[in-house]
């Protein structure tokens, strides 16, 4: 009875954390904004870091020029979370600037942050971290 008991108690556990984890990680882009054929995607992943024992949680962008002609795109973020936000009170604190090509697109990945950037949504050997709740971006074009 009690060994049931104990089954039960951790497949429950090992559910409840796998659902936990798959709600904090994204292997889909998710669309943030289009905008003169200008479109901008954003997930969330898990980052080794140097010097922290967990991983931390970024998010990352991807940006795809679908128009015909090279384009001068500058991105404006603004990352949300409950304590505050990053990039909304001061211009360029959270921006890129990029050319991209006919069909190009462009990714910031954890070792790879590029002009995009990557930005910490989340960091669990902090207990006082902030809690991320969105993100918007918007999008200036100049062809």
């Amino acid at each position: 009875m009690k060994t049931n008991l104990l089954i039960k108690t951790s497949i429950y556990a090992v559910l409840l954390f796998m659902c936990s984890f798959s709600n904090a990680q994204s292997n889909d882009w998710q669309l943030m904004k289009t905008q003169n054929g200008i479109e901008v995607y954003s997930r969330i992943i898990s980052c080794e870091t140097e010097g922290y024992n967990l991983p931390l949680e970024n998010i990352v962008f991807k940006v795809i020029n679908t128009t015909s002609n090279q384009s001068q795109v500058k991105l404006e973020f603004e990352i949300y979370f409950e304590e505050g936000c990053n990039g909304c009170y001061h211009p360029g604190e959270a921006s890129a600037e990029l050319t991209l090509n006919s069909g190009e697109s462009v990714e910031s990945t954890c070792s790879n942050f590029n002009s995009l950037n990557t930005f910490t949504v989340s960091n669990p050997n902090f207990e006082g971290s902030w809690k991320y709740t969105s993100s918007i971006v918007k999008i200036q074009t100049v062809n």
